[in-house]
């Protein structure tokens, strides 16, 4: 009966580091971050996040996607110049956000409400008075009228209003904004001051996704990133 040849030491090392490496390969093999995509369906297909249909009149599409066995992120920004096709895009967000099921008792729970404790935030009785109006009427109101009241700091049902600056350096930091360099690739300028249409954070999870929206000059930012625990 033959005996088993042990390994020794000194080539188990090697053999363990050179495992280690090809492991490590594999997996560097998977972290290309891509820019460049001939077009948003090309960008969808290879993994890439756009919460809805990207208006066809959208100009200044740039893409940011970066995936590998440890994280998944991506990210697209896009311009809707026209004012018509704008409010019109706007107004169908919000419908999508803040919508409620016909029959259905649910509302909207804000996000001042349940963000604002511990956070020292205090409101003047104008915040207050718009907040309570805002609860009450949101779904006869249009998305201006909602974004001039839900400006104050967290916003409404998933932040909808509140600014990116709302939700950096918080107590609460399960529920920060995600690391602001993933959005370098697509916005030159600071996200601080972008509006808050949809953010879904972290919190215990794996995964975090937004939809902001800079006012001034009607450029849109989607993102989208989750990560192995």
């Amino acid at each position: 009966m033959k005996k088993s040849k042990k390994i020794p030491a000194k080539q188990f090392m090697k053999l363990s580091i050179i495992l280690l490496g090809c492991i490590s390969l594999i997996v560097l093999a998977g972290c290309g971050k891509k820019t460049n995509f001939t077009s948003v369906q090309d960008y969808v297909d290879a993994g890439g996040f756009i919460y809805t249909d990207v208006p066809q009149s959208a100009t200044d599409i740039q893409f940011y996607l970066e995936d590998s066995m440890l994280v998944h992120t991506s990210v697209i920004s896009y311009v809707v110049s026209d004012e018509e096709e704008y409010d019109t895009f706007m107004e169908s967000i919000k419908d999508d956000i803040l919508s409620v099921p016909e029959g259905s008792t649910y509302t909207p729970s804000p996000e001042w409400e349940m963000y604002s404790t511990g956070e020292n935030t205090t409101y003047t009785e104008e915040e207050l008075e718009e907040m309570a109006y805002v609860e009450e009427h949101y779904p006869e109101m249009n998305y201006e009228e909602i974004l001039s009241m839900t400006d104050h700091k967290f916003g409404f049902y998933d932040s909808y209003g509140a600014k990116v600056k709302d939700y950096t350096n918080m107590n609460y930091t399960l529920a920060e904004f995600p690391s602001l360099e993933i959005f370098k690739s697509v916005e030159e300028g600071s996200i601080e001051n972008y509006t808050i249409l949809y953010y879904y954070p972290t919190l215990t999870g794996s995964r975090t996704s937004g939809f902001i929206v800079d006012e001034e000059n009607r450029k849109f930012i989607v993102f989208y990133r989750s990560t192995i625990k």
